[in-house]
């Protein structure tokens, strides 16, 4: 399974545009609110969804709803939509 580190150095991340104290350095987009409307505005394939499952979080690929916390916008596309990560 890659790991945050791989995701991190493989993905630059667009800044939260109304949170600069965002969580994950300013990156972290929350799942309503304007945020939401502005994550749903970006490219799909540039959206990834942080889950809680399995004690765990997780970054995966494009929107999922069940078990969101939030979400990350990167600058290029990922390459498969079931691109996993588990953040260490």
């Amino acid at each position: 399974m890659r790991g945050s580190d791989e995701f991190d150095a493989r993905y630059e991340l667009e800044p939260n545009p109304y949170d600069s104290f965002a969580a994950w350095e300013g990156h972290w987009f929350e799942t309503f609110g304007q945020e939401l409307k502005y994550v749903e505005t970006r490219d799909a394939k540039r959206v990834w969804t942080l889950l809680d499952a399995e004690d765990q979080l997780w970054i995966v690929s494009g929107f999922h709803y069940v078990n969101r916390v939030g979400y990350l916008v990167s600058m290029s596309h990922w390459s498969d939509s079931r691109e996993t990560y588990v953040v260490a």
